[in-house]
């Protein structure tokens, strides 16, 4: 099995909406490192499953957005009929997700554009959805722009999140990240990007 990406940093990755603290290390899916290291584990019925539960907890609606983004990772066309779901789309967590997905699987604007209007009023430099949900998407210039907005600054768990995109572009697109990785960079952050770049012996370990 592939060796967990180390993230001394969900962005929660922990995940979506809770602080690294309160994850619970035993939980499924538990952190947005393991749409790359456990791809594998991805099953859309369980994902249509937990789609159709109702009355889903807070843990099970974090659950299902990271399933999602699991589908938006692989472009699995076999859950296309969530995004009519109009119960979901109330979520706010799983509406960045599934836009994700239908970026991935549709190259739909309108679903980038829900992403960036999120990340508009989510505070910048912070460890927010949004820039999670921007992590697996497959479009590079728009997004750029908007990691270098959202990262001008940042924090602590901020910078664990800015690593973890990173890492998501590379190891997901790793010719393209190649191609453009000097687009990343930031004057306001020089003397740190370096420090969160991802860490070459840290990929392809088993």
């Amino acid at each position: 099995m592939k060796k967990v990406l180390t993230l001394t940093l969900a962005a929660q990755l922990g995940f979506m909406a809770l602080p690294l603290s309160a994850r619970d290390p035993n939980e499924p899916y538990k952190t947005p490192e393991q749409l790359l290291s456990l791809p594998s584990e991805y099953n859309p019925a369980d994902l249509k499953t937990l789609a159709a539960k109702e009355n889903r907890t807070g843990r099970e609606n974090s659950t299902l957005s990271r399933l999602i983004l699991m589908a938006a990772v692989k472009k699995d066309a076999s859950c296309a009929d969530l995004l009519k779901d109009k119960e979901l789309l109330k979520n706010e967590q799983i509406k960045l997700a599934l836009a994700a997905y239908d970026y991935n699987l549709n190259q739909s604007r309108a679903a980038l554009d829900t992403i960036f209007a999120r990340m508009a009023i989510d505070p910048m430099g912070g460890d927010v959805d949004s820039i999670v949900a921007l992590g697996v998407v497959d479009e590079w210039d728009l997004s750029i722009r908007a990691f270098q907005k959202h990262f001008y600054h940042t924090d602590g768990a901020g910078a664990h999140c800015m690593r973890y995109f990173l890492k998501m572009r590379a190891t997901l697109n790793p010719e393209k990240y190649a191609s453009l990785k000097d687009s990343f960079k930031y004057a306001r952050m020089k003397t740190t990007y370096e420090a969160y770049l991802p860490d070459p012996s840290e990929q392809n370990q088993e």
